[in-house]
């Protein structure tokens, strides 16, 4: 497993989407821009959970649950940040 740095590990917040404002309707905008690849699959997983998508969330999520840093599985987990650092 790789090993990163806690500014690294920063970087992957738990659900991204949710967890940053953007405004109303923009909200496939805002994750196209994010740079963060994992990040921006994160939160289109979120977009499409949120918009009645499941199949796409689970298609996306079920890559990312496998993920080689450990900060992006996290953040598909109900538990707390610290646990990961």
């Amino acid at each position: 497993m790789e090993h990163i740095t806690v500014e690294e590990s920063a970087k992957y917040i738990p659900m991204p989407l949710v967890n940053t404002p953007f405004p109303v309707g923009k909200a496939m905008e805002y994750i196209e821009k994010i740079e963060n690849e994992d990040l921006r699959r994160l939160a289109l997983a979120e977009y499409y959970h949120f918009s009645g998508k499941a199949d796409k969330a689970a298609e996306i999520t079920d890559e990312l649950v496998t993920h080689r840093l450990r900060p992006v599985r996290a953040a598909l987990e109900p538990q707390s940040i610290d646990s990961v650092l």
